[in-house]
C-alpha cells in the first residue's frame, strides 16, 4: 500500500496570532509537531501521513517539497525561514533515513514599484503607511519576535527602502548554474 500524503491551507501568514503582514512565506512550523491541531497543522497517522491542501494526494515515496515564497526586504520571510530551518531539522531527526524535503525559493517583488536605484524609506513608509508611518508598537513586535529567533530587525537603521529585483536573479545564480540553491 502506497502511503497518500493529503494537504491542507497552510497559512501565508507567518505571525504568531495568524494574522498577516504581506507576508508570504508559508508558515510550516507544523513539521515541528504533528499533532498539533493548530493553523496549518500536519497530522500523523498510523502507517502513514496525513495532511489536507484542498483535496490534493501525493505520492509519499517522493520527498515532500516546500515551496517558499519571499522577498529579501520582507521580515515575515526571514521569521519564516528560520521557523522553516528549525522544523527541517526536527523533521530530520525524527524521519532518520528518509528523504529530506526539498526547499524551493520563489521570488516574490512586495514593493516593484521601487525605482531600481531604490528611495528613501521614510518616504517609501509614508507612502504605504501614510504620514504617521507605521506602527511603533507593531515593528517593535515584530523585532520582538525576530530577536526570540536570533534575527536582529533593526527597522530604525534602515535608510534606503530598495528594489530587490536584482537581488532575486543574483540568488537564482547557483540554481542556474546547477549547483542547488
Amino acid at each position: 500500500m502506497t502511503d497518500k500524503f493529503y494537504m491542507q491551507n497552510i497559512p501565508l501568514s507567518l505571525g504568531e496570532r495568524g494574522g498577516g503582514e504581506g507576508a508570504l512565506v508559508s508558515y510550516l512550523s507544523s513539521l515541528q509537531s504533528f499533532n498539533k491541531s493548530q493553523t496549518g497543522a500536519v497530522y500523523g497517522i498510523a502507517n502513514g501521513w496525513s495532511r489536507t491542501v484542498q483535496g490534493l494526494e501525493m505520492d509519499m515515496n517522493e520527498p515532500l517539497r516546500v515551496d517558499v515564497v519571499f522577498d529579501f526586504v520582507c521580515p515575515w520571510c526571514y521569521i519564516g525561514k528560520r521557523r522553516l530551518e528549525a522544523a527541517l531539522e526536527d523533521w530530520a531527526a525524527e524521519h532518520p533515513g528518509d528523504p529530506r524535503p526539498a526547499v524551493r525559493w520563489l521570488p516574490f517583488q512586495l514593493n516593484p514599484d521601487v525605482p531600481a536605484g531604490g528611495i528613501s524609506r521614510r518616504e517609501h513608509m509614508e507612502r504605504k503607511h501614510g504620514p504617521a508611518g507605521p506602527s511603533p508598537e507593531k515593528q517593535e513586535e515584530v523585532a520582538a519576535l525576530g530577536r526570540r529567533l536570533g534575527l536582529a530587525l533593526e527597522f530604525d537603521r534602515i535608510t534606503v527602502q530598495p528594489n530587490t529585483l536584482d537581488s532575486h536573479r543574483l540568488s537564482r545564480w547557483p540554481v542556474l548554474a546547477g549547483s542547488g540553491g
